[in-house]
């Protein structure tokens, strides 16, 4: 210890030699002013340690660019593929880490030198974090409209065709089927039309472009996240092919941890709802057809003679006492069947079973 006095009057102090100076750097002292009060300074040094560590998720999966960072001093750096990083901060020091979609975590060093350190799924930040391009981004640091769909939305509708998934969930999309025909591709659209060919949005599944008929043989419970990018800005991104819009489809991957098989399956009896109302009466469906082929005048039908009309009157007023099938009196190498059965109720007004398996 060292003492020495100065003079509070005139604000002068006794200066130490440099190599006392330097001494003293690892050493506390007192100064004692004139009035004989005194003052204690310590000034110690922070060594630094190097940490070391690795960052995964509840599975043991690394994640690769967490975030680990001092808090005294914001000093930080980034997780590698392996989900490791290497640190110098003094042995006191408090790290925070953090990663997107998960829950951040502080961590006290006191003095060690390697953690091994995960993180919790944090499902609220998970639905702030959209899928855009090439990276993902946060839904308050968007400037376009972007919209997105995760895996429980779509696994909760009772359904085997994505396409028909997707409708009524995500405003101005645009998906109709201009038939009935099994495993028909949707014409999709975003925010209407937008030219005279269409204008259909760019499909990206794992980054592959594709198309709707690619879309369609996607099952629901494969998908992820999906991602629409309604604004021609995307095009920014994809180029001149995404100036209608961008639909980003992420599947679901495997894990290396563990294997975790699961099976689902669905059950139905189905029946159609609602059946056009056609009439099984041959008589009357001939003379609308009449009337109908008469005032068409581009209609390539033909006219139902007078002895016809006569076979399908007799077929409505005693349906089971008239022959329905006969040979054509103007060529007999033909035969006629005069039908008075509603086709469509007879085969679809029934009730029938579906079963969907997923392993």
């Amino acid at each position: 210890m060292t003492n020495f006095t100065s003079d509070s009057r005139v604000g002068r102090v006794l200066l130490l030699p440099a190599g006392l100076l330097a001494c003293s750097l690892f050493t506390s002292f007192t100064v004692t002013a004139k009035n004989d009060i005194p003052v204690t300074i310590s000034q110690q040094v922070r060594t630094k340690i190097q940490v070391n560590g690795t960052v995964t998720d509840a599975t043991g999966e690394p994640l690769i660019g967490a975030t680990v960072l001092e808090k005294a001093s914001g000093n930080g750096t980034i997780t590698d593929v392996d989900g490791n990083f290497s640190l110098a901060v003094p042995s006191d020091a408090v790290l925070s880490v953090s990663y997107i979609g998960y829950k951040p975590q502080d961590i006290v060093v006191n003095g060690k030198t390697t953690f091994n350190v995960v993180l919790e799924d944090d499902s609220e930040k998970l639905e702030e974090v959209v899928v855009v391009g090439y990276g993902v981004q946060r839904k308050v640091n968007l400037s376009g409209s972007v919209d997105q769909i995760n895996a429980k939305q779509l696994e909760a509708r009772p359904i085997t065709n994505i396409s028909k998934g997707l409708q009524g969930m995500v405003p101005n999309l645009n998906i109709d089927f201009t038939s009935g025909e099994p495993g028909q591709a949707a014409k999709i659209n975003i925010r209407g039309e937008a030219s005279i060919n269409g204008g259909s949005p760019l499909i990206l599944i794992d980054g592959v472009a594709s198309d709707a008929e690619e879309l369609n043989r996607l099952l629901p419970e494969d998908i992820e996240t999906l991602s629409v990018l309604k604004d021609a800005s995307s095009a920014a991104i994809y180029g001149a092919r995404a100036a209608f819009g961008v639909i980003l489809i992420t599947t679901k991957q495997g894990s290396s941890d563990r294997i975790q098989v699961s099976y689902n399956n669905n059950f139905a009896w189905k029946r159609p709802s609602i059946l056009p109302n056609k009439t099984s009466d041959p008589y009357i469906y001939l003379k609308l057809k009449n009337i109908a082929v008469l005032n068409t005048p581009w209609s390539s039908g033909h006219v139902a003679s007078d002895e016809r009309l006569e076979w399908a009157r007799q077929r409505s007023d005693n349906p089971d006492g008239t022959d329905p099938v006969r040979l054509n009196p103007l060529d007999e190498t033909q035969w006629e069947y005069m039908v008075n059965r509603d086709w469509t109720r007879y085969f679809l007004d029934k009730n029938t079973f579906s079963n969907t398996h997923q392993l």
